[in-house]
């Protein structure tokens, strides 16, 4: 066997070179090799700093030499900026003493099996980690069988949505909560239902209106079978800064898509893979009644909803506060109830009505100290239109549904079916705003526009934080050029058919699945 020789001047390379050297290997490789190279050349002014950099454990057995080498070195435990959990099994104990020795922390991704329960994540996040720039928490309650041990104990993660919550303002940039959909292997469906990972849904709107979300642009909820978009949509203040959302393997509808558009202005790309949306396994003849048409339609008109639900508020807000200077003290108010009649009562009527209960339920939360309509001049008989603001989105992405007629069901005839609806809703969108000039111009009616939409510094910040009490948020119109849609009103959104899980070459250009990868960086 003939050795090589090293040649002295590799030796004595400078530190500097080798860095250079260092900073070129892939991430995927760079601990195997660093580790290959210190091996190589023992003696040489390798930089291990790389080495420490971005942590990942891909097995048990990994773990417990990890830690016993971490902590005894505080030097490398300052260079750690990524620790990647990627195995089922792990002992969580070990894994968050772990997690305790590291201060400077950017990105944090764990897989999190039967080995985790609540309280683990209850201590890894009561205390804010400063500096965080991405949480990817990816939730599988079994691993070599189905398991209902949480349903049955009571052991749910509800309590981590409220810790992240309270962390500071703009804590959390990029969020992912994954919940692997049930292995068909390991519980064939009809056999077993998808495990509970999360019990209560409401939860979820504490967290997306929580300030440590405040500025949050990507978020990753996938909830499998849940229907838990509307928890996020409702919320007034809900994540004001997204423009990604992946709700893949939730259930999700048609009416959920238009409030999602609606609530959130900023959004470039929405993700809905595998959530039931199109249960169409083949186009009608025609298309007229096809779901791809009545998608491309809805996506087009969700300013309209917004425009209408606005309107509505307007209105009460009007006739509440137009001859009142504190509504609340109104009881002629719409959407309040009124007072008992005196008298006797007999032992068969209801001293509950379901109808008052709706109606207290739907009453405006009226802001105290923000002005009324009274104040702004206006009259219980003002009319007030708004402007219905135009479509945003770039691209959507929807999986086929199961067994579709793929020979029928194309992808260049679901595009085609796609974007006629998309025409249909941009047609419909011009004639509303149309006629709203029309009145503008005409005098019979005050048009505003939505000023700054979905921005958490919109409008006139209310005592109560209601940002949708009067005209906060909400502009008069003054010329004319604010009804034109602009030039790319037909330009209709990428849709992409490919679903999350395959090869980067079968995606549409440019679609979410691309740019989803690159912000996750990992193949979900």
């Amino acid at each position: 066997m003939v050795q090589a020789t090293i040649p002295a001047q590799v030796l004595h390379l400078p530190s500097e070179i080798y860095g250079d050297i260092v900073d070129h290997i892939q991430d995927d490789t760079v601990q195997q090799d660093i580790l290959a190279l210190t091996r190589a050349f023992p003696r040489a002014p390798i930089p291990i700093e790389r080495l420490f950099r971005d942590i990942r454990l891909s097995h048990r057995e990994q773990i417990v030499p990890f830690y016993t080498r971490i902590r005894r070195d505080e030097l490398a435990r300052g260079w750690v900026r990524t620790f990647s959990l990627e195995t089922w099994q792990a002992d969580a104990d070990v894994v968050i003493n772990i997690l305790a020795l590291f201060p400077r922390l950017r990105v944090l991704k764990m897989f999190m099996g039967p080995n985790f329960a609540p309280d683990h994540l209850e201590e890894l996040f009561t205390r804010t980690r400063e500096g965080l720039e991405y949480l990817s928490l990816r939730f599988r309650p079994y691993v070599q069988r189905a398991t209902y041990y949480q349903f049955l104990a009571g052991a749910y993660f509800d309590s981590l949505l409220f810790a992240l919550a309270k962390w500071p303002a703009s804590s959390i940039p990029r969020l992912s909560i994954v919940q692997d959909p049930l292995d068909q292997s390991i519980a064939p469906v009809g056999k077993f239902a998808q495990p509970f990972v999360f019990h209560r849904l409401d939860p979820f709107s504490t967290l997306s209106c929580a300030p440590s979300l405040a500025t949050m642009a990507y978020f990753r909820l996938r909830i499998p079978s849940r229907q838990i978009s509307r928890f996020i949509h409702q919320p007034q203040r809900s994540l004001p800064s997204l423009t990604f959302l992946d709700l893949s393997t939730c259930d999700v509808r048609f009416l959920d898509v238009e409030a999602i558009l609606g609530r959130f202005s900023k959004l470039d790309h929405l993700i809905l893979d595998q959530c039931n949306l199109i249960t169409q396994r083949e186009l009608p003849e025609g298309g007229l009644e096809s779901q791809w048409a009545t998608l491309g339609k809805t996506m087009a008109l969700s300013g309209v909803k917004l425009m209408k639900d606005r309107e509505k508020k307007l209105r009460i807000w009007i006739e509440a506060t137009a001859t009142s200077d504190d509504p609340q003290s109104n009881e002629s108010s719409p959407g309040t109830t009124s007072k008992g009649k005196k008298g006797r009562r007999g032992l068969a009527t209801a001293t509950i009505s379901l109808r008052q209960m709706t109606e207290v339920k739907q009453a405006p939360a009226f802001a105290t100290g923000a002005k009324t309509a009274k104040e702004l001049g206006l009259k219980p008989d003002s009319k007030i239109r708004v402007l219905p603001p135009k479509p945003r989105l770039q691209s959507i992405a929807v999986s086929l549904p199961p067994h579709a007629n793929t020979e029928q069901l194309g992808p260049a005839d679901i595009r085609a079916e796609f974007e006629l609806g998309w025409a249909q809703g941009i047609a419909q969108l011009m004639s509303i705003r149309t006629r709203l000039k029309t009145s503008w111009y005409n005098g019979t009616a005050k048009v505003v526009s939505f000023e700054n939409l979905g921005s958490e510094g919109d409008g006139e910040d209310t005592e109560d934080g209601d940002r949708e009490y009067g005209l906060s948020g909400l502009k008069y119109v003054e010329n004319e050029e604010t009804f034109a849609l602009g030039m790319d009103v037909d330009r209709c959104p990428i849709l992409c058919l490919a679903g999350s899980w395959t090869p980067s070459e079968g995606h549409t250009a440019n679609c979410g699945h691309d740019i989803g990868r690159e912000i996750w960086t990992d193949n979900l």
